[in-house]
């Protein structure tokens, strides 16, 4: 049938993508000093270095076909506070997606952006205790339909005390010492409020000094009603600015 068609065809897709995400980490292998040399980063100061550093990209990306990521941080930064005329921002901002998407399907690579948050205020009446605010994402509606898909990240205001396994060197012995320490981390949420190909789902996940990892399987069972709530009002914060 289609739908076991369909399937079938989603099964392929998350093997592959774990394929790939299992020699990604081989990467690693040399140390993080060996991937730090793999990344080349550029310092912008406005917004027309922005949108000259993402002009020129098309030739770095043809000399260098190993290239498979770019990250944008942040794209809302300068665009908030160089401008005064919101109908140029607002051209500027649509010729910038236009770049990036054509850079993506061009050279088939990923392409992440970040935004900043801001406070709407909706006023309902004449008092300010009618009033209510609520985060939305920055520069507006016409940057948000540009955008493929989108995660917004936040903190959950919970914590939980972990135990995490590290290793150092013995600044005497040199010799590698391995250990398990007890830490207390804040747990974090990241969640899917839009996707051409998935529906919208929310995971807690934490920081630590290894990298980014999920939440050890006891607190994520005792925090999964939280976890239900926060997903829909993240979901609906989001949407509500498009109404």
């Amino acid at each position: 049938t289609l739908q076991q068609s369909a399937q079938r065809v989603k099964t392929a897709d998350d093997a592959e993508r774990v394929r790939k995400q299992k020699e990604a980490v081989h990467l690693f292998d040399n140390g993080i000093e060996d991937v730090f040399q793999r990344i080349r980063v550029c310092r912008v100061h406005n917004y027309t270095e922005q949108l000259a550093i993402v002009n020129s990209l098309s030739s770095v990306l043809k000399d260098n076909p190993k290239i498979k990521l770019v990250c944008l941080d942040s794209v809302a930064f300068h665009f908030r506070h160089d401008f005064e005329n919101m109908a140029k921002r607002t051209r500027l901002l649509s010729a910038h997606a236009q770049a990036l998407n054509l850079i993506a399907s061009k050279y088939a690579v990923a392409v992440v952006v970040t935004n900043q948050m801001t406070t709407k205020i909706v006023h309902k009446g004449q008092s300010n205790q009618d009033s209510f605010s609520y985060l939305v994402p920055a520069l507006g509606e016409s940057w948000s339909h540009a955008i493929t898909s989108r995660i917004v990240l936040a903190q959950t205001g919970r914590s939980k005390e972990i135990k995490i396994k590290s290793k150092r060197k013995d600044k005497r012995t040199g010799e590698e010492v391995r250990e398990t320490i007890m830490e207390n981390v804040s747990i974090r949420q990241a969640s899917l409020v839009k996707s051409p190909s998935r529906k919208q789902k929310a995971v807690d996940f934490i920081v630590v000094q290894a990298g980014i990892r999920q939440v050890p399987q006891s607190s994520r069972k005792r925090t999964q009603a939280d976890n239900q709530g926060s997903t829909e009002g993240m979901a609906f914060k989001a949407q509500k600015p498009s109404i």
